[in-house]
């Protein structure tokens, strides 16, 4: 009856396994991230060329992953804001999508004004097309390949630290 994964799906049984093991390990101790917000960047922007090639990296999101679920074990609100993983959300974290360094830095930045701390575990490109084309590239026979101007994208953990 539907899709099993989605919003308003359970997490997969191993993910709530482990939340609960690392909250029971805690013993009689409160949780020490109580009461405070962490932003958490996960995955690999990708800055897209056309509408079907960009310029990426292989970062799997992992790291970012596991503090997630590591600050919600230990009572932290937490917002994980991650790009292009394909990883399942991870119990008791509020999840952002993002695609390019310039809308992650517009989500880290809009999260951050409230939160107690900020980690960077995400892979972020350093530079992004100067311009996109519309329709898919194409090689033509005799011609040179396109070159592909770059320009800087911003320093998010620059920007966020400095506030």
């Amino acid at each position: 009856t539907g899709v099993d994964t989605g919003k308003g799906r359970l997490p997969d049984p191993g993910e709530i396994y482990e939340v609960c093991r690392r909250v029971l390990a805690r013993g009689v101790a409160g949780p020490d991230l109580a009461g405070r917000h962490v932003v958490i960047s996960a995955g690999g922007t990708r800055e897209p060329l056309d509408p079907v090639r960009f310029l990426g990296n292989r970062s799997s999101g992992k790291q970012g992953y596991a503090l997630a679920r590591t600050a919600v074990a230990r009572g932290a609100r937490v917002t994980l804001i991650e790009a292009n993983t394909g990883l399942p959300d991870p119990a008791g974290a509020d999840v952002l999508r993002v695609g390019t360094a310039v809308q992650l830095r517009e989500a880290v930045v809009k999260a951050a004004a409230d939160a107690d701390v900020v980690v960077m575990a995400a892979a972020v490109a350093d530079f992004r097309p100067a311009a996109y084309a519309s329709g898919k590239i194409k090689k033509k026979d005799g011609e040179e390949a396109p070159a592909v101007t770059l320009v800087r994208n911003p320093d998010i953990l620059a920007e966020v630290s400095g506030e």
